[in-house]
């Protein structure tokens, strides 16, 4: 896998305040009024109530990666960390494993790759980089919504020629239809 390290705020920080449990206890704070994000992690019921279903979504991969640092996220997870468009609330949280093996466990799914993929690091959490993301969500998502995430990494600074040699397959004339293309 071929990671940058990227100095500067490349991810969108959680829209939550996360509290470990173990340091809950240390720090006196009572998880009596907090919601359980993932197990041993917890946010103010408050503020999780207030989310909306996307901003839920990525507190739940912010809560992930405390707790799974090495973990580097992929589709969805990764779109909502890099602020890429998201549609409603996803059910599950993405990774990938290059050359190991796909699994499912809970809310994740761990995808198995035989290709090298190019991932971004900031602040100790990993995803795929944008051309990546925005080419694999437009292989899964309905068209319109594959448009929006094409758009959405275009304006981000992805050009047509990005898309078309990311290493993850793309629909035929995909990058064409993106604003611009």
């Amino acid at each position: 896998m071929n990671v940058t390290r990227v100095a500067g705020d490349i991810f969108r920080p959680s829209p939550a305040t996360l509290v470990r449990a173990a340091a809950a206890a240390l720090t006196g704070i009572h998880l009596g009024d907090h919601a359980r994000v993932r197990p041993g992690i917890h946010t103010p019921a408050q503020e999780w109530e207030q989310l909306a279903p996307w901003a839920r979504y990525q507190a739940r991969v912010h809560a992930y990666a405390l707790v799974n640092p090495h973990a580097v996220f992929a589709l969805e997870s990764a779109a909502a960390l890099l602020g890429l468009p998201l549609f409603g609330h996803p059910r599950h949280i993405h990774t990938i494993d290059v050359g190991g093996t796909s699994r499912a466990y809970g809310d994740v799914r761990v995808h198995a790759s035989t290709d090298d993929c190019n991932a971004v690091t900031d602040a100790g959490i990993s995803a795929t980089g944008v051309a990546e993301t925005s080419v694999a969500l437009m292989r899964v998502l309905p068209p319109a919504f594959g448009l929006a995430v094409g758009d959405a990494a275009r304006a981000r600074g992805v050009g047509s020629e990005d898309i078309r040699h990311s290493r993850t397959r793309v629909p035929r004339g995909a990058a064409d239809h993106c604003s611009g293309g």
